[in-house]
């Protein structure tokens, strides 16, 4: 079986298309999952319960005037779907009811986690796919991946992304996706926007643990707004993958350019790159139970309300380690510099956070989870300054009526 599967998994948060060429242990999960070639048919059905609360010192994130707020978060969901040898369907989905202690009775909300992934080998050469996901939320992360927003406005994003690759030989294979993308707003002072993002990957798999992908992306973004200019970004990239048994990297470099509909704009122009690093232990094919990950990447925010675009340049150190079967460990660090190019030109902010977990597993069924973390963005506007602390737990219960 190839390494490189060419297959993703259900859409996640932010707006930038991975390659079809997938790597390193955090994806391993989910691609095994999708290799329509070897699994055997069946249903699947997991539901799980997820109960957690959160105290935030500074929920809002402001510079001043800090809140301390208490948040309680109950997630019912269920994975359902059917899997045979040559086609999968899979759908999740979560009910997220958030609920505010003290004056914040107004922020609470029913929020919605739906993902859906079909793939199905009509030959042995072509894969044909679609996926969806929508969230409905006033986590902004949802909407961009670099997203530097505070604001907790409610809004719904939709992904809708159909795919197909076809394999020539053992050696190159070709892959197209669309993606359709709508976001909407409760308020009536923010406008809703819309984008159609295509995507083209020539990928050559020199061996089974070797790869270079040439990916070609080209998005319109039209904004209902008539105050922010609608864009067309067009983003060559040539990425290059290689595993090994305990070690996986990433290395993927190319440029994006920026054309505003608003002739009073200038064009934007930056070079962008992605490195990925990991290691885990023991070595494939054995589950990890050590990992370290590394994450490095520069690009241009895609979502910008009021021509609010800026370079980011953003790296990502994590690790974990479960010890004697039964407790799980973890530390994340992050660093990202948002340097605005447009709307409030000179503004640079630098945001650094720091977070450690802790859990027990009781069983594959439940866990008891507790983590804390730091966060401060420094900027050179000092009302875009804030820190916060926080500090949650929560249980974990899934069942799979298939283990026992």
């Amino acid at each position: 079986m190839m390494l490189f599967s060419h297959t993703t998994g259900l859409a996640a948060g932010g707006t930038t298309l991975e390659p079809m060429i997938t790597i390193g242990s955090e994806n391993r999960e989910n691609t095994d999952s999708q290799d329509t070639g070897t699994k055997k048919s069946g249903i699947v059905i997991k539901p799980m319960i997820t109960v957690s609360s959160r105290m935030d010192s500074n929920f809002y994130k402001t510079e001043s005037d800090e809140k301390n707020v208490y948040t309680h978060l109950l997630q019912p969901g269920i994975t359902a779907g059917y899997e045979t040898p040559k086609s999968s369907f899979m759908a999740n989905y979560l009910l997220n009811a958030l609920f505010y202690t003290g004056d914040n009775d107004e922020d609470n909300y029913m929020g919605h986690t739906f993902n859906l992934s079909a793939r199905t080998r009509p030959f042995a050469r072509l894969l044909l796919g679609i996926e969806d996901s929508y969230y409905m939320t006033r986590d902004g992360a949802q909407a961009d991946n670099f997203s530097n927003s505070v604001d907790r406005e409610k809004y719904f994003i939709n992904h809708l992304t159909p795919m197909l690759l076809y394999e020539f030989g053992n050696k190159f294979s070709v892959g197209l996706r669309y993606r359709n993308t709508m976001t909407g707003y409760d308020e009536l002072d923010i406008k809703d926007s819309s984008e159609h993002r295509g995507m083209l990957d020539l990928i050559y798999n020199f061996t089974p643990t070797l790869a270079f992908d040439l990916q070609y992306q080209r998005w319109q973004r039209d904004y209902d707004d008539p105050a922010t200019s609608d864009y067309v970004s067009d983003q060559l990239k040539l990425i290059f993958a290689r595993q090994f048994r305990n070690f996986s990297f990433e290395l993927g470099a190319g440029y994006q350019t920026r054309r505003f509909d608003d002739s009073t704009l200038d064009d934007l122009g930056l070079f962008t790159y992605r490195i990925t690093l990991e290691g885990q232990y023991p070595a494939l094919p054995a589950p990890r139970r050590s990992y370290i990950s590394f994450v490095a990447e520069r690009n241009y925010n895609d979502s910008g309300v009021g021509d609010s675009y800026f370079k980011a340049h953003q790296f990502t150190l994590s690790a974990g380690r479960i010890f004697r079967d039964k407790i799980s460990t973890k530390i994340e660090g992050r660093y990202r510099i948002s340097d605005y190019e447009m709307w409030l030109g000179g503004r640079e902010d630098n945001t650094y956070s720091i977070s450690a977990g802790l859990g027990y597993i009781f069983n594959e069924r439940l866990s008891l989870n507790a983590e804390a973390g730091y966060e401060n963005r420094d900027s050179s506007i000092n009302q875009y300054d804030y820190k916060n602390t926080y500090i949650m737990g929560n249980v974990d219960f899934r069942y799979d009526p298939s283990t026992r």
